[in-house]
């Protein structure tokens, strides 16, 4: 710990705006890789490309920060995350193995149970990526476009006294994915990805253009930098 002496650090408080927000602060006080700050409640939750995040209480609401020092390997923090969240639930039930939709997704049976948003920083601080996590505990939000679940109504031997043990079980996870990730490169994230990728190869996809043409390929795999590789009828994208 700082001298700033945060106190929400490695800690969960009731309420806040976004729990990568607080953990943005932790980070410009220099706190170490692995701090992190859960929350009972977000009000202002963000998703990606600036989506607000439904943060219902009794859910998972997690920022990490990692210090990885090979910023060539920062592109590939999300779909790490990713895995280890996998990890974490089947570490936490053996009867639940979420999917991953390409990049930030978590999902079980169509049904959308989580998300991720990374957000990386360099300045005199240090370099770091708070990794924020959304997962659906207890409740599944309801005014949102697509299909929704959560661990609870998988599963109705889960009960919310156990959130405490998930969280654990996802901050281990992470950890020691983002090691692996660091000593090994980004081969077993690959893997573990490959067979829980709801993308798989062959998956037609249709995407919008900036121009506001429609596209469409099917997937042919993950690139070196973990970016999404698609086959058109003309050519190969990322």
């Amino acid at each position: 710990m700082t001298a700033s002496g945060l106190k929400f650090a490695n800690t969960v408080v009731k309420e806040c705006k976004s729990t990568n927000d607080l953990a943005h602060q932790l980070g410009a006080n220099q706190y170490p890789h692995g701090t992190w700050v859960a929350a009972q409640k977000q009000v202002l939750g963000r998703g990606s490309k600036g989506r607000q995040w439904e943060s219902l209480e009794g859910n998972l609401f997690l920022s990490v920060i990692l210090r990885v020092s090979n910023k060539k390997l920062w592109s590939w923090v999300p779909l790490m995350v990713a895995v280890a969240i996998v990890d974490a639930v089947k570490n936490f039930n053996n009867n639940i193995e979420l999917k991953i939709k390409w990049p930030n997704d978590l999902w079980y049976n169509n049904a959308k149970i989580g998300g991720i948003l990374c957000e990386s920083v360099g300045d005199h601080a240090g370099s770091y990526i708070v990794a924020g996590v959304g997962l659906n505990f207890l409740n599944a939000p309801e005014k949102c476009d697509h299909k929704a679940t959560s661990l609870c109504e998988i599963d109705s031997n889960i009960s919310i006294e156990q959130l405490g043990l998930l969280r654990n079980k996802v901050i281990t996870k992470v950890l020691q994915w983002t090691t692996k990730l660091e000593e090994q490169g980004s081969e077993h994230v690959v893997k573990v990805y490959s067979h829980c990728a709801v993308l798989q190869k062959g998956t037609k996809i249709s995407w919008n253009e900036t121009s506001g043409e429609k596209s469409e390929g099917s997937v042919l795999g993950i690139g070196d930098f973990g970016e999404l590789l698609v086959k058109t009828k003309d050519e190969t994208i990322k």
